[in-house]
């Protein structure tokens, strides 16, 4: 079942949602790492469903989550991994002034593919920024693996790649390629050389995410004596009540108060939980929602970032001597990422219900997160404010916080 409690700070001003001028970002940088957000109204409601999901569950569903968070070795690992995709995406953000978008769990899990090639010292290092270190899990990778399997189920709309390249000029550690390939199902690659790289990882890429994630790469890897990482996601879901309405074309404001025209989907009743705090209980009722209808795409290499993470010490120094005996550094984290939001469902809304009073209007810029509710992990979190985009996609901040068992 997928809930989408939408983070979006506002205030609320005769019976109606009122975005602030200014969006949660600054509050949001605040908490990225507590994995929770203070003063903002949250939308708690089952919205995004797979299979044959009930709206009698939404109550049962939230007393699961708080009962069973933290409690196993998969939602620790979940929350780390969560941890640090709310640090990388804070690295990002603070150095780029347009689009950031991020799919965490790919990054997190070629991360710590390459960790199983790394020397003691350097994989504590890695382990740190990867937020392991208070795991004390004898299972680390079984975890993740079951982790990253359990987001993955088939029709929970959710695809990522991740996958280690090395350069051709490396004498490799057979043993190395074995043990990735056992833990993660995916054995790392040695370079050619040539272009046939570019269009094999395009390819590849492509197929690990449904074809949805196409042209991964736009260049060629850089030509360097060292070891490139991959990082892909896709991602759509169903709602559990679809949207009546879609497409119709009304204003969004942007950051600095000019407008442009978007497609809006559109449901007078839809079931919500609200409240003021994640910690808090949230209330059931019904209201009026219009929300963007959209597809998002971004691509970055996320190097420059790392240091920012508490790394620079181990890209100075990364001691892959379970990889080669040879001198070897990473040379690039490329990630590429796509969401659609659609007003699909798999149930329609109650007839029988009054228009609610209640009006939420997503018309002004917000954050989105997207996570998994059994288990709590970050599956995606994304800013977006590029002038240079189609007019469609100017929404300086936006963010989208899904669930799905």
């Amino acid at each position: 079942m997928w809930n989408f409690p939408l983070a979006h700070q506002s205030s609320l001003n005769n019976g109606q949602a009122q975005p602030h001028r200014n969006p949660a970002h600054t509050a949001a940088k605040q908490h990225y790492s507590k994995m929770k957000w203070a003063l903002v109204l949250q939308l708690l409601a089952t919205v995004w469903s797979i299979g044959n999901a009930q709206l009698d569950t939404e109550e049962t569903a939230v007393e699961e989550e708080h009962v069973e968070l933290f409690t196993t070795p998969k939602a620790k690992m979940a929350a780390a991994t969560s941890d640090f995709g709310y640090n990388l995406f804070r690295a990002m953000a603070s150095r780029a002034t347009a689009n950031v978008f991020l799919a965490p769990t790919s990054i997190s899990a070629v991360l710590t593919q390459l960790s199983l090639g790394a020397s003691e010292q350097a994989q504590r290092q890695l382990f740190w920024a990867l937020r392991y270190h208070n795991l004390q899990d004898p299972q680390l990778h079984n975890t993740l693996r079951d982790l990253l399997t359990s987001i993955k189920a088939p029709g929970k709309g959710l695809s990522t790649a991740a996958r280690i390249y090395l350069s051709r000029k490396l004498q490799l550690k057979q043993a190395f390629l074995g043990v990735v390939e056992t833990q993660y199902g995916v054995r790392p690659k040695a370079l050619t050389g040539t272009g046939k790289d570019l269009r094999e990882i395009n390819e590849w890429v492509k197929q690990q995410t449904g074809r949805n994630v196409a042209n991964f790469l736009a260049k060629a890897l850089p030509r360097i004596v060292g070891v490139n990482l991959v990082g892909a996601g896709y991602f759509k879901g169903k709602w559990v009540t679809r949207f009546g309405q879609s497409g119709a074309m009304e204003d969004f404001q942007l950051d600095g108060g000019a407008t442009v025209r978007v497609p809006m989907m559109h449901q007078d009743n839809y079931p919500m939980k609200m409240g003021i705090d994640s910690d808090l209980a949230c209330t059931p009722t019904h209201v009026s929602l219009k929300l963007p209808a959209m597809k998002v795409t971004y691509s970055t290499d996320l190097l420059p970032v790392l240091p920012d993470l508490g790394l620079s010490e181990w890209l100075a120094q990364t001691n892959l001597v379970a990889i080669t005996a040879q001198a070897a550094k990473v040379v690039s984290v490329n990630h590429k990422v796509v969401m659609e939001i659609a007003p699909e469902g798999t149930q329609y809304p109650s007839s029988s219900r009054t228009p609610s009073h209640l009006v939420f209007h997503v018309n002004r810029p917000f954050l989105y997160l997207v996570r998994d509710e059994a288990s709590g992990a970050l599956l995606f979190m994304g800013r977006n404010g590029s002038d240079e985009m189609d007019p469609i996609w100017k929404m300086k901040y936006f963010c989208i916080n899904a669930c799905f068992n």
